[in-house]
């Protein structure tokens, strides 16, 4: 039977994550006498597989010892002890002989025994954290807390090499070098960040604008020209706002190159629809039960390319409009870049189903059309004839449109003038050549995260002193100085930690594993006077940090890493095929259906089972319209009740389904290499070289069931397959990007996502498959603990860390296994304490 228990051996609680033997009396099992039974189990139950002769797996045991002082032998006994665990080996299959419950337990419980103390001999050895560099994400976040830039419209990083990952995660030192080419960007990258991060022109004025219909700033289409001819009142749309069509959107007169000072701004806007139950359905085809959404866009107004669908823009909202055509006002607050302004787009449209409607007006109102002039008139007729067209349409025009009435807008509104970065560098004063060493001071304690001292800050100082003297200004060679400490190791490195943390060091190491940025004030101030170091103030912090809105970083940027979300995109899904993809932005809102839904769990303390099956998600119109949900009109994404089993947990998700495909097909076992990687943290041993990769079988000769049936008759393959199968076979109905699908593509075989697990279990369906990850939710608590902690500390776990892993897993459970409380248990770990 299944169970899931914790014994207590050698004064330590050690978690016994998943067995399938029956358990028996401590009092009947002496340890000394389990470990003496050790080889003979091996030699009867497992040398056939991985002896002299055969080993599969690349696992060889006939020469393997009990000298645990070896990690490779330590290492090799506690994977032995994990599949004994979950029952996974012997494999059960015909011809393959099983131990007794008895003869396994007593296996299990010497091995238990012996590896604990091994790991308590090796605890005061490895485990430590590498000296690494900060990531791009990191260095981001950094420059935008250090400087108060505005990240998400300037990229300091733009330059920088990608960052190699490791595991998936991409904060661990191992991956991070740190080349001249690095330092070289880095420095580009700190003088044009300190450059934006000074001002010394005068306080912008706070400007209210309000820009009665029509605010069209440019000519615009046929119909939206003659529509604005006609009626003064407001700006009319017709169709999509798309690439190479100049028509689609409203712009303002008063922005025609953008706002003149980056900064947040008010703008409220007044719409309307018109004739969205209207009868030309058969011409304009539109879902008529679907309210018309307005759309608003920030767009740089400065790119050559602004007139028409730029990739210098922003989607900042879209906002239904009443079916009876009456106004309504929206007011909403955001961030505008210097040379970027507001447009207004129909975001729902038919794409140039109107045209120049010429084809609206002859179907509809025949008396009123007359044909095209003779091309040979020239193109100032045929225009004039255009014109004419469009408005005799608007005039009579019956199909749906979109109305912009008015639009105000106010900004900037500033919090502080001079801004963030430059009071941090420069002082709200004169700039005087005698406090240049209490600048560069003030802001070396800010960039290094901790507190400097006057003889650090002497090499700094003489450089700002010699370009004084070579005739620049105090401000001139004060941002020199800058520049040097930006590009110097303690800025872009994370500290070299002692053996156990400092306050200073434990303020930086927390701020980020959950911002992914630089301590704030008040950790701080916890470090400066040491009481961070207290387990109650370091509680009270992290449940404050998880607050704030900077926790968002920890939310995305994990669960992007842990679960490999990072890779959608990598293999874009077929355009034909999957147009609501694009036409939905699904990419996007796939990810943050599974962020939001971390999220929540992270933020109501749920059980970490929740990511195996729940009764909640997060889904948009797009995604309710993927998962066969009842329709929802907005973009945003709500909570919503999960009816349908099939879709409950992670395994449901169209990011995780459509990460784990390639765009036009899916395999089952790269799904299923996905499940044992990502979820449960068991990954199988990587294919022998001399085995050929699985094709598909284009010509429809082969299911994929058969052909992995195929390819498991090589016994090399068998021992990973009979892993790798079931866990990917349970997610064959979930199409290339998560859509539901009871056959293969235009073969129509009916999908059979039935299977026999490598331990004997079965499941025939999805949910059965999640009922059964359910008695496994340890191992998924277990590995989910290992990558908290690695990406905590950035640095990969190791054998020595498995007794202080094993002791969270077991806390955790205890109380009730939430998410915020694995959290907690990190921050609060020896691991995380310590180098």
């Amino acid at each position: 039977m299944w169970t899931q228990t914790c014994r207590l051996v050698g004064g330590a609680l050690f978690a016994i994550e998943s067995s399938l033997v029956l358990l028996l009396p401590l009092s009947q099992l002496d340890a000394a006498e389990a470990v003496a039974e050790v080889p003979p189990f091996l030699k009867t139950y497992c040398i056939s597989c991985h002896g002299e002769k055969k080993q599969n797996g690349d696992q060889r045991f006939d020469t393997l010892t009990l000298n645990l002082s070896d990690s490779n032998n330590l290492r090799t006994w506690q994977n032995i002890l994990d599949v004994l665990h979950r029952g996974e080996m012997p494999p059960d299959k015909d011809g393959v002989k099983q131990p007794s419950d008895k003869e396994r337990r007593q296996v299990i419980v010497g091995l238990e025994e012996q590896l604990l103390k091994a790991y308590a001999q090796n605890n005061s050895t490895g485990g430590e954290a590498i000296y690494r560099r900060l990531n791009r994400f990191e260095y981001r976040n950094t420059i935008r807390d250090l400087l108060g830039i505005n990240i998400e419209f300037v990229d300091p990083t733009e330059k920088f090499l990608p960052d190699t990952s490791e595991e998936g995660l991409d904060n661990v030192g191992n991956a991070l070098v740190t080349s001249d080419y690095f330092l070289q960007q880095a420095m580009g990258a700190a003088e044009t960040m300190i450059q934006r991060a000074t001002h010394f022109e005068p306080r912008p004025k706070t400007i209210s604008r309000t820009s009665p219909g029509p605010v069209l700033h440019r000519k615009g289409g046929i119909l939206t020209t003659a529509s604005r001819e006609n009626n003064n009142a407001y700006d009319e749309i017709f169709e999509q706002a798309a690439r190479g069509i100049s028509g689609g959107y409203i712009g303002m007169s008063d922005y025609p190159e953008g706002v003149s000072v980056s900064g947040r701004y008010r703008i409220q806007l007044t719409a309307s629809s018109s004739n969205q139950r209207h009868p030309w359905g058969d011409s304009i085809p539109t879902d008529q039960n679907e309210a018309l959404r307005v759309g608003v866009v920030i767009f740089n107004a400065r790119n050559a390319d602004a007139l028409r669908y730029s990739a210098s823009e922003k989607n900042v909202g879209e906002y239904p409009l009443p079916e009876s055509g009456a106004k309504r006002t929206f007011e909403l607050e955001l961030w505008l870049e210097e040379g970027w302004a507001p447009k207004f787009v129909w975001v729902n449209a038919p794409f140039r189903a109107y045209r120049t409607g010429e084809k609206l007006l002859q179907r509809y109102f025949p008396d009123l059309y007359q044909p095209r002039p003779d091309p040979r008139l020239g193109t100032r007729v045929k225009q004039e004839y255009l014109y004419e067209i469009g408005r005799l349409l608007v005039d009579n025009n019956k199909g749906p449109t979109l109305r912009i009435h008015e639009v105000k807008i106010e900004g900037p509104l500033l919090d502080q003038w001079p801004p963030k970065g430059h009071v941090l560098m420069y002082g709200k004063g004169e700039v005087r050549s005698q406090d240049v060493e209490m600048h560069l001071k003030r802001f070396a304690t800010q960039a290094f995260r901790r507190p400097v001292t006057s003889p650090e800050m002497e090499p700094y100082t003489a450089l700002v002193r010699q370009y004084e003297a070579e005739g620049k200004s105090t401000v001139e060679a004060l941002q020199i100085g800058y520049k040097a400490l930006m590009s110097s190791t303690p800025f872009l490195h994370m500290p070299q930690f002692n053996d156990t943390l400092s306050a200073n060091e434990l303020a930086t190491r927390l701020s980020y594993f959950l911002w992914s940025s630089m301590p704030d004030t008040t950790l701080f101030e916890l470090a400066s006077d040491g009481s961070l170091l207290q387990p109650d103030v370091l509680h009270a912090q992290v449940e404050r940090m998880l607050e704030d809105p900077k926790s968002q970083a920890f939310v995305t940027h994990f669960t992007d890493r842990w679960l490999r979300l990072d890779k959608i995109n990598s293999m874009p899904p077929d355009v034909k095929q999957y147009k609501s993809y694009y036409d939905e932005n699904l990419d996007v809102a796939m990810k943050q259906e599974t962020h939001l839904f971390f999220g929540h769990i992270l933020q109501k303390n749920l059980p970490i089972s929740n990511f195996i099956d729940s009764d909640f998600t997060f889904v948009n119109r797009g995604l309710a319209d993927l998962y066969g949900m009842a329709p929802l009109d907005d973009a945003a994404l709500v909570k919503v009740a999960i009816t349908d089993k099939r879709r409950g947990g992670l395994l449901g998700h169209a990011s995780v389904l459509t990460a784990t495909a390639n765009g036009i097909d899916t395999s089952p076992v790269i799904r299923g290499v996905w499940v044992l990687n990502n979820l449960l943290g068991t990954p199988p041993t990587p294919p022998p070289p001399d085995v050929e990769p699985l094709a598909p079988d284009l010509q429809g000769a082969l299911t994929i069931r058969e052909q992995l049936d195929k390819h498991r008759e090589n016994p090399s393959c068998y021992d990973c397959h009979v892993k790798i199968d079931p866990m990917g076979f349970a997610l064959e109905n979930y199409g290339p990007i998560g859509e539901w699908r009871e056959s293969y593509g235009r073969s129509r075989t009916p999908i059979d996502a039935s299977a026999r697990m490598a331990d004997g279990s079965q499941y025939k369906d999805i949910v059965e498959f999640k009922e059964e990850l359910l008695k496994r939710k340890e191992l998924v608590t277990r590995h989910l603990t290992k990558k908290l902690l690695e990406y905590s500390t950035g640095r990969i776990m190791e054998l020595e860390d498995r007794k202080e892993l094993d002791a969270i897993v077991v806390t955790v459970k205890a109380r009730g296994s939430g998410l915020r409380d694995l959290v907690h248990e990190i921050v609060q770990s020896t691991v995380f304490l310590k180098k």
